[in-house]
């Protein structure tokens, strides 16, 4: 498995991998074509053997002068779930992250989504609150990974 940044030939499966793990960010082609054209945007592709794509990673700029990233999203294809995909996934992303200068990573994730935050916590991102705002009907909590 490799990760590299996506490309204008992974708009569709990214379209289709983020409208089907997110669906409140109501994602288009045209979105996705945007952020990859954005210089704030980061989206990371782990990509098999044969080219296709298991998972993906979004960043975005929140503060380049202090070096802060948001991870905007992160998601394996469910057939590969549970084999530390997810894992090697976000530690590539956060090496890459690291490799462009960036201190902090921070994140959002839902209360309930027990998965994902045994990921963040395993690699040692520590929850910093949780905000008053929902998202898909669920409480928010917010995270942070400071990288050196």
């Amino acid at each position: 498995m490799r990760i590299e940044e996506a490309n204008a030939g992974d708009v569709k499966e990214l379209k289709e991998l983020i409208g089907r793990e997110f669906p409140y960010t109501g994602i288009t082609e045209q979105k996705v074509w945007d952020k990859i054209d954005n210089p704030f945007f980061m989206i990371l592709k782990m990509a098999g053997g044969k080219g296709e794509m298991t998972g993906f990673a979004e960043f975005q700029v929140m503060d380049a002068e202090n070096g802060i990233a948001r991870l905007n999203g992160i998601t394996v294809r469910p057939a590969f779930r549970g084999k530390g995909y997810s894992k090697k996934l976000l530690t590539g992303a956060v090496k890459k992250i690291r490799e462009n200068g960036y201190k902090k990573i921070i994140l959002l994730v839902k209360v309930k989504n027990r998965t994902a935050k045994k990921l963040y916590k395993g690699l040692g991102f520590v929850k910093v609150g949780t905000l008053g705002k929902l998202i898909d009907k669920d409480k928010i909590e917010e995270w942070e990974l400071i990288i050196i």
